[in-house]
């Protein structure tokens, strides 16, 4: 059986991360959820995968900035 899924653009906006939250407020959709069903996020190069409990499938964020999310990501779960 192959699969193919594809990506599409939801647009662009700014993704949040606070203490209790990671969230992502775009011009044509946003998201938010607990920091704490958080699950893992894996970089790549042009973006991260955030997968949390509950969900099957991961939240893909395409961004530049993804070591810099990450690391705020890994900064806040150590408080």
């Amino acid at each position: 059986v192959l699969k193919l899924e594809s990506l599409a653009r939801l647009g662009s906006g700014s993704f949040v991360v606070t203490s209790r939250r990671l969230g992502f407020v775009g011009d044509l959709k946003s998201f938010a959820f607990p920091l704490a069903t958080l699950r893992h996020a894996v970089q790549y190069d042009n973006g991260l995968l955030l997968v949390r409990e509950g969900r099957e499938n991961g939240d893909v964020l395409l961004t530049e900035s993804a070591g810099a999310i990450l690391f705020y990501i890994n900064y806040v779960l150590q408080l």
